[in-house]
């Protein structure tokens, strides 16, 4: 039932007891028709309640509560918002005090047809009503905000020239909620087939496409254990495609694999292999409610969800929840900040840079219907206040499903606007400069064992240097060794990959400042087994110029190394400093030498033996690049361990 009809009982709290009603009109064959009206449109009748609601308006044209019928029924009806906008200015014309709430549904009737100044006429004559109530007066203020903000941004368009992604990806049938890997190289998304069984419903099913050859390929339906004769879509992938989180319908209770549905729509799980997609698992009730849940967006961390819940009718708000290091989900709680109104928020989505958010809401001044807006994280984490993002991409229509390349430059979004393939397809746009993320990279590569070069499955962490907080945590594929992690710019990154039997490796990205390259990094992480005689280079151990004191960013190398040693008590290690061969043979073995000690004077400290552990300064005696080069030196600049038992 509308909202319309909602106000409508509020004013007659008896309508299924038409009979008993006191109408405005004294006109009977009026009233007659106008109770056959609504106990039709209460059996959900509408064509005949339209019929009926008709003729007593014909038998009394001032008849103010059939006009409010009339709009309320024409809103349930395809084509017929004209006839609503008329019956509407009639009852208004016939006394706007009657019902003050009919100069707010007028001017919400307006606005979805951009007819904003009209509708502001509708919000000032308001504002002279005396019976207005506060909450009707509210809803014609937030109206108000939103024709102020649409005329200005009418007269100040963003740039928008959206490209159909082609019959790869597109039918003649719906195609939505799109989703993309961070590297742009798989497309996932919904479209709503012809069912194979109750030809009467839809079936929403997950497609994915490639990009490759410079355009998307033919899209390939998922398939089972995902697909299924229910409704699946509203689907995210991790940013490397091996995580999916996707809704599914119409499962309350149990269905056929035993999975457990709590409410109309509900969230799971699956992850991919070498033979397809793992079978789902719900996200548990942690997550999951009696209420509907859909529209999932994941962190580039892969370890927070972000998701919408309804929480009341026509209010759904933007909730997260957090992985923990079990693997269990968090119980999920509302995003804070001014993001969830009392209206709608939907098709929610994270940027990889984890720090620009997208979502669609008809809550905050906009258009009219579902608006894109933006916002950013602030510096103490929590979330800025949302940005509109202008006109022509958002116009008074609804606005939703929109989601952002990793690139930042790029958006993409569904539409059912002429000169597509039919229904509903996915687009593509280049992003006005002031409304991209944060710039971000990823970082690609094979995990393989150094000696068989058979592909591994290791835990790949990626630690933020300055704070040694871990930003991304991810295994490797077992089948491919294949992984992928996002890179937000702007900071210094330890990266570590350790498999149990082998010798941990160690590396260090800096995307610090302007000028910076955002081409992807390509890295292939051979992993040597645990044996006498093998070295590991400490790439994230660092000291100031001509100083042997530890920085502190060294500790999340400091305490990887430390986790090896007591996880393997047999292991007993040289450590060795080497310099580049800048300054004296004698300055440079002190130096290296007191910078070897230190890190074993580190160890020491955290609980490993002496007896261990040994330490030696190697001055510019083993190079390991050309020294007359920059690149060279640094590279020779270095600490490392040598496994000397085990």
């Amino acid at each position: 039932m509308h909202r319309l009809c909602i106000l409508l009982l509020l004013i007659y709290t008896a309508l299924s007891l038409p009979a008993q009603q006191s109408w405005s009109s004294d006109n009977r064959k009026a009233v007659a028709r106008m109770n056959q009206a609504v106990k039709s449109y209460e059996e959900g009748d509408s064509e005949t309640a339209f019929d009926l609601v008709g003729k007593a308006i014909k038998a009394d044209s001032s008849f103010i509560e059939a006009y409010i019928l009339m709009a309320e029924i024409c809103m349930d009806l395809p084509g017929k918002d004209s006839i609503a906008i008329f019956a509407l200015e009639y009852a208004v014309a016939i006394n706007p005090g009657f019902y003050p709430a009919n100069l707010v549904n007028l001017s919400e009737l307006y606005i979805r047809h951009s007819r904003y100044p009209e509708a502001l006429i509708m919000l000032d004559r308001l504002k002279t009503i005396a019976q207005a109530g506060a909450q009707t007066l509210a809803r014609g203020e937030r109206l108000e905000k939103s024709c102020q903000f649409a005329i200005r941004a009418l007269k100040n368009p963003v740039p928008f020239n959206p490209v159909n992604l082609g019959g790869g990806v597109n039918t003649e049938l719906d195609e939505y909620h799109p989703s993309l890997t961070v590297d742009e190289k798989w497309l996932l998304y919904t479209r709503a087939d012809v069912p194979q069984v109750k030809k009467d419903r839809m079936d929403e099913n997950l497609y994915i496409s490639q990009f490759r050859d410079y355009r998307w390929q033919s899209a390939r339906n998922i398939g089972r254990p995902v697909n299924t004769i229910f409704n699946e879509g509203a689907a995210t992938l991790s940013p490397d495609g091996q995580m999916l989180v996707y809704t599914m319908c119409e499962i309350a209770g149990q269905y056929g694999n035993g999975l457990k549905g709590y409410g109309s729509c509900d969230l799971f799980l699956a992850w991919k292999t070498a033979e397809g997609w793992t079978t789902p698992a719900s996200l548990g009730s942690a997550v999951n409610t009696s209420r509907w849940e859909s529209q999932p967006a994941l962190d580039a961390d892969a370890r927070t969800l972000y998701f919408v819940r309804s929480v009341a009718p026509g209010n759904s708000d933007i909730f997260f929840t957090t992985r923990n290091e079990k693997g269990y989900w968090n119980v999920a709680q509302p995003l804070g900040g001014t993001i969830n109104t009392p209206g709608k928020e939907m098709s929610v989505f994270i940027h990889p840079d984890g720090q620009t958010l997208y979502f669609s809401s008809d809550g905050h001044p906009g258009m009219g219907g579902l608006d894109v807006f933006m916002c950013r994280r602030q510096p103490d984490g929590s979330w800025g206040d949302p940005v509109n993002m202008g006109y022509p991409l958002n116009t008074s229509g609804d606005e939703s499903g929109f989601v952002i390349a990793g690139s930042g430059s790029m958006g993409f979004f569904a539409s059912e606007r002429e000169g597509g393939y039919g229904g509903m397809d996915i687009y593509s746009f280049e992003l006005d400069p002031s409304q991209r993320p944060w710039p971000v990279t990823y970082l690609k590569g094979i995990v393989y064992d150094a000696e068989s070069t058979h592909p591994l499955e290791a835990a790949v962490e990626l630690i933020d240097l300055e704070t040694g907080s871990i930003l991304f945590s991810t295994f490797s594929n077992p089948e491919t060794g294949d992984f992928l992690v996002s890179l937000p710019a702007d900071k210094t990154y330890a990266l570590n990959v350790n498999r149990d039997g082998y010798l941990f490796y160690s590396d260090h990205f800096e995307l610090k400042g302007e000028g910076t390259s955002l081409k992807p990094f390509l890295k292939d992480i051979p992993l040597q087994p645990i044996k006498k005689g093998e070295s590991v280079v400490l790439r994230n151990i660092f000291f100031d110029t001509d100083q042997f004191t530890l920085k502190p960013e060294s500790r999340v190398e400091l305490d990887r190394l430390v986790t090896l040693l007591t996880a393997n008590p047999a292991i007993h290690i040289e450590i060795g400093g080497h310099t580049d061969n800048t300054g004296s043979r004698k300055h440079n073995e002190t130096l290296s030498e007191n910078r070897a000690k230190a890190v074993a004077d580190y160890l020491i400290a955290k609980g490993i033996l002496s007896a261990r552990l040994t330490f030696r300064g190697y001055a510019d005696t083993v190079p390991i690049a050309d020294n007359r080069t920059d690149e060279g030196r640094a590279q020779n600049r270095r600490t490392e361990f040598t496994i000397i038992r085990y």
